[in-house]
């Protein structure tokens, strides 16, 4: 992902929308309604559960109950990504 170009999307989406400078789920919402053809009103989009949220889920059943854990080469990339971050928090 393109984090530059998100960010000049965000930049200009709170410059027209000044409810989504004090909401990250308006934000959210108007970023995933601009980015996709999918239409859900906003009442039944806050009843989703936040990305975040569903990938915090997804990491407690794969740490804590060892269920459906990834292929290896996606766990080797985990594993060499929480390594460097152990060695930068030490420095």
């Amino acid at each position: 992902m393109n984090l530059g170009g998100l960010k000049i999307e965000v930049e200009n989406i709170m410059s027209n929308d000044v409810r989504t400078r004090n909401d990250d789920l308006w934000l959210i919402y108007k970023v995933w309604k601009k980015r996709t053809r999918i239409f859900i009103p906003f009442e039944d989009f806050k009843k989703l559960p936040s990305a975040e949220s569903i990938t915090r889920v997804r990491r407690k059943i794969q740490n804590n109950d060892e269920l459906f854990v990834p292929t290896e080469g996606v766990r080797f990339n985990r594993l060499v990504k929480m390594s460097a971050v152990k060695t930068w928090v030490k420095l």
